[in-house]
C-alpha cells in the first residue's frame, strides 16, 4: 500500500480545511467525504491487509457502528414501527394530516439518519489509513496536522484583527468577534488547537535526537502559536482543556526529553522568558473574555441543565431502541414543556453521549462501553510497552481522545468532520504499533 500516505494525507488536509461544520449535509461535507473516497477503495482493494492488521474486537466495535445507522434506515410496516417506544408523535402527525402511516425504519427521518451515515466514512477511512501506514508515513502525516494548525491559528489573528466582516470566516458567523479558524465554532476551534499540543509532543520526541536545539525552539514557537490561538477563541474550553493538555504532554511526553536537553538553566531562563511574553499578549488575544465568561454565562447556568433535562426525558422514552441518529433537533421539542421553552433552536443536547442514548438507545450505550474497553485495554498493554517512544505516541494519543471525550460532555466537537478525524487518528495510534513499510504489499 505505496500510495496509502499520500492518499491519506490529501483526505486528512480536506478534512481539517473544509470539515469544520456540524454534518449538516453542505458542500463541505460533501467534499470531505469525496476526499476519503480514494482511500476507502484502496483499503478494500488491500481487505485482506487491512484485516490481519486489526485485531477483532475492533473489528467488531467498527461493525456496529456501521450497522446502526444501516439497521435504523430498514423500512418496517406501520404496525412495527408505530408500536415502538417514544412514536406517538409520528403517529399523531400522520392522523392529524389525514395520511396513512407508511413503512419506516426505525429513525423517524431517514434523511437525517442518512447524512449522519455517510459522515461515519471520514472518521472510520481515516482510523484505518493511519493504521495501515508505516511510521515514517505517520510521522509525516502528523507533521501535516501541524502544519494545517499554524495555518488556521495565522487565519484565527486575521479574523480577531478584520472583524465580523472579514472575508476569511468561511462558515456562518456564529461567533463573529472570535477566531475560528477553518471552523464554525469557537469551542470546536479551541478543540482543534488543543490536541494539536500532545502531537506536536510526539513529534519533538521524534527529532530531538536529530535537531536537539533547533527542535525544543521548534515546539517553544509552536506552543506560543498555540496559546495565542486558544486565546484568539475566547472560549472556557480552551484555558481549561489547553492548561490540562500542556500539564499532560509535559508529565507523560516532554518531561524525560527535556531533562535530557543541554543547558537546562538555560531552558528554565527561556521558559521564564516566554511566560512573560505570553502574559502580555495574552490580554491583547482575548485572556480577560475568558475569564469574564466563567463568571457569567446564562446557557452553561441554566438553560444547559434545562436541555440536559428535557434529553434525559427523551432518551428514555425512545430507550432502547433510539430515535435515529441525527434526529436530536426534531425530538427534542417534543419534549419540551411551558417551563423548558428556550427563545433559540436546540440543535444538540450539549451533553453528547445523552444525545447518542436519545439517538440510538442500547446499540449506543454498547458501542460506547466498547470503546472504553478497547481503550483501557490499549492503555493497560501501554503500560508494559518498552519501546519509550511507542509508549510515547500513545499517551499523545490517549491525551487527544480523552480530552476530546471530556469536551463532549458540555459541547459537541467529535459531530465535526474535522475533529471526528483527529479523533480516529489518535485512536489508530492507541489501537496498535505502525506496520513496517517493507511488509507492506506493493
Amino acid at each position: 500500500m505505496r500510495w496509502t500516505g499520500i492518499v491519506c494525507g490529501a483526505a486528512i488536509a480536506a478534512s481539517l480545511f473544509f470539515g469544520g461544520a456540524t454534518q449538516k449535509g453542505v458542500v463541505s461535507d460533501s467534499i470531505v467525504q469525496f476526499a476519503w473516497a480514494p482511500l476507502v477503495v484502496l483499503l478494500v482493494a488491500h481487505a485482506r491487509r487491512v484485516y490481519a492488521a486489526v485485531d477483532r474486537w475492533t473489528l467488531a466495535l467498527i461493525g456496529l457502528i456501521v450497522a446502526i445507522p444501516i439497521a435504523q434506515l430498514i423500512p418496517l410496516p406501520p404496525a412495527v414501527w408505530s408500536a415502538l417506544p417514544g412514536r406517538g408523535a409520528v403517529l399523531e402527525t400522520y392522523a392529524s394530516a389525514q395520511i396513512a402511516p407508511p413503512w419506516l425504519g426505525v429513525s423517524i427521518s431517514p434523511w437525517a439518519t442518512e447524512r449522519v451515515a455517510f459522515a461515519l466514512l471520514p472518521p472510520i477511512a481515516a482510523f484505518f489509513g493511519f493504521l495501515m501506514c508505516d511510521r515514517r508515513q505517520r510521522s509525516n502525516l502528523l507533521l501535516l496536522v501541524l502544519a494545517i494548525g499554524a495555518i488556521s491559528i495565522a487565519v484565527d489573528f486575521l479574523q480577531v484583527i478584520e472583524g465580523p466582516e472579514s472575508a476569511l470566516r468561511f462558515h456562518a458567523p456564529t461567533n463573529p468577534y472570535f477566531g475560528v479558524g477553518f471552523f464554525a465554532n469557537k469551542n470546536h476551534n479551541a478543540a482543534f488547537l488543543y490536541s494539536l499540543i500532545p502531537l506536536a509532543a510526539v513529534v519533538y520526541r521524534q527529532q530531538r535526537a536529530k535537531r536537539g536545539g533547533l527542535a525544543l525552539a521548534a515546539l517553544s514557537g509552536f506552543y506560543l502559536l498555540v496559546l495565542l490561538g486558544l486565546m484568539t477563541t475566547g472560549s472556557r474550553s480552551a484555558l481549561a482543556l489547553g492548561a490540562l493538555s500542556w500539564a499532560l504532554s509535559y508529565l507523560f511526553l516532554l518531561r524525560d526529553g527535556l531533562s535530557l536537553a543541554r543547558g537546562r538553566a538555560r531552558l528554565y531562563a527561556l521558559a521564564i522568558g516566554a511566560v512573560l511574553v505570553v502574559a502580555a499578549l495574552a490580554l491583547a488575544f482575548g485572556l480577560d473574555t475568558i475569564l469574564a465568561r466563567f463568571a457569567s454565562d446564562e446557557l452553561i447556568g441554566g438553560a444547559r441543565a434545562m436541555i440536559a433535562g428535557v434529553s434525559a426525558t427523551a432518551a428514555w422514552a425512545f430507550f432502547p431502541f433510539g430515535s435515529g441518529l441525527g434526529t436530536f433537533e426534531r425530538v427534542f421539542p417534543l419534549f419540551q414543556t411551558a417551563g423548558t421553552l428556550l427563545p433559540a433552536v436546540v440543535n444538540h443536547a450539549h451533553f453528547d453521549p445523552l444525545e447518542i442514548v436519545i439517538e440510538t438507545g442500547l446499540a449506543g450505550l454498547l458501542a460506547m462501553t466498547g470503546w472504553m474497553a478497547l481503550t483501557a485495554r490499549a492503555l493497560k498493554a501501554n503500560l508494559s510497552e518498552p519501546d519509550a517512544d511507542t509508549r510515547a505516541r500513545r499517551n499523545a494519543a490517549f491525551i487527544v481522545v480523552a480530552q476530546l471525550v471530556v469536551h463532549s460532555f458540555w459541547d459537541y466537537p467529535l459531530r465535526t468532520s474535522a475533529l471526528s478525524v483527529v479523533f480516529a487518528i489518535a485512536c489508530a495510534m492507541l489501537a496498535s504499533a505502525p506496520v513496517r513499510g517493507a511488509r507492506q504489499p506493493r
